[in-house]
């Protein structure tokens, strides 16, 4: 019984340390290719939904929020500049799409400058209804906003098709955060997210629409 439970042990303390050592690895490469493709910004930016807050009465999360705030500080108002709100796709209540278009029209940005997709509930379909929507509107350029763990992962998504990227965040938000914490159950739901991508396409689908549309 002993040695069972000796062997369960290392088992479980080398899976913790490979789990480690691939999250700095994902940490350090997310940064650097943070600081290779943030920078220019184009006249048309994607904000990807974060999640609900639901805590607080299904409200938008602080990181969603520090996302359009990041698509507010590039956006400057003309005929031409657009702001793609996807995802937050839900049965009961409002979509995340929806309610991020509330909060930009809320801080100035001009509801005829906001295009938002319906159906998006999980990072792949995000990028499906936002590719949609920039070759409807004969968009080839623009500027992917998200959360900095979250930006690589959508950048393994995207960078196969045909549009000129790049990216912008908070970053700042990590150098400064003192918990490693937080960032390391970041970057635990971006493995889970990479992972999913390998399942099945009708089973990847069922278990996100069950978890990620209530």
């Amino acid at each position: 019984m002993v040695r069972k439970l000796k062997i369960v042990f290392l088992i479980v303390l080398s899976l913790f340390i490979i789990n480690i050592l691939l999250s700095v690895f994902y940490f350090y490469n997310t940064c650097h290719f943070i600081n290779k493709y943030t920078g220019h910004c184009h006249l048309t930016s994607i904000v990807f939904f974060h999640v609900i807050d639901r805590q607080n009465k299904y409200r938008l999360s602080l990181t969603t929020i520090k996302e359009l705030d990041v698509a507010i500080a590039l956006f400057t108002p003309n005929q031409y500049q657009k702001i793609i709100c996807v995802g937050g796709h839900t049965k009961r209540h409002e979509s995340g799409s929806l309610l991020m278009k509330k909060y930009l029209e809320g801080k100035g940005v001009p509801g005829n400058c906001i295009i938002r997709d319906s159906l998006s509930y999980d990072t792949y379909t995000n990028w499906i209804e936002a590719r949609k929507i920039l070759t409807s509107n004969n968009i080839h350029a623009t500027t992917i906003v998200s959360s900095p763990m979250h930006l690589y992962r959508i950048y393994l998504i995207s960078n196969k098709d045909n549009f000129k990227l790049s990216f912008a965040t908070f970053l700042n938000d990590y150098k400064n955060n003192n918990s490693i914490f937080i960032i390391w159950k970041d970057i635990q739901h971006e493995f889970v997210g990479i992972l999913m991508y390998y399942l099945p396409d009708r089973l990847r689908a069922f278990i996100l629409k069950k978890y990620r549309t209530v």
